[in-house]
């Protein structure tokens, strides 16, 4: 089976996950959730599966359309091994930003902070893909990513999530996932920079 096929399942299973929980409820939802106190008092799953637990179907299925939509337009760039490792570095470096820079945040559910760095991850691989013919277009989302997250710093989230307003949207945790997803990608680009150079050298 090529990585491509087993992505794909990967996928679907990551979807129908977060569709379990949600169907599950509160109880499962109370286990999974990023909580500042249980997380230091040893529950370190909820690093990772804070991520996929929602405040409801209306906040499930907004990200599952960004999910979707960040999986269509860039496929390329997500499903190889450094699409899987992205998943979960940047799902542990949302958590772990909450957790150095928000002692303040005791709860925190929702895929979007890790949305935001697949989107820097992928779009940043897009940019420096020579074989891309769309280049323009994607440094285009990343000044358009950057300008968001920067707008949610200053002035508060995105008028957008209006539709979410019953809750307190986290932007820092979006800060936190592009920052993430950067730092990585800019880690995997330096890698194969210098294995090119080794090999034009040996």
């Amino acid at each position: 089976m090529q990585i491509n096929n087993r992505f794909r399942v990967l996928f679907v299973g990551f979807i129908a996950v977060m569709i379990l929980i949600e169907i599950l409820g509160d109880p499962v939802n109370f286990w999974l959730r990023y909580d500042r106190e249980q997380i230091l008092a040893g529950q370190v799953w909820r690093l990772f599966t804070g991520h996929l637990v929602h405040l409801g179907w209306q906040h499930l299925l907004l990200n599952l359309a960004g999910l979707i939509l960040t999986y269509l337009v860039f496929y390329r760039y997500l499903v190889d091994g450094q699409g899987i490792i992205a998943v979960f570095v940047i799902a542990l470096g949302v958590s772990a930003g909450l957790l150095l820079f928000n002692p303040d945040l005791a709860w925190y559910v929702g895929l979007s902070g890790l949305l935001h760095g697949l989107l820097m991850f992928a779009a940043v691989r897009a940019v420096f893909d020579k074989k891309n013919a769309n280049q323009k277009i994607y440094i285009t989302l990343v000044i358009l990513l950057l300008i968001k997250i920067g707008y949610e710093q200053v002035i508060g989230p995105m008028p957008t999530s209006a539709v979410l307003k019953n809750y307190k949207i986290i932007s820092d945790a979006h800060l936190y996932g592009a920052v993430s997803g950067l730092v990585l990608v800019i880690i995997f680009l330096l890698g194969r920079y210098l294995i090119q150079i080794k090999r034009s050298t040996a």
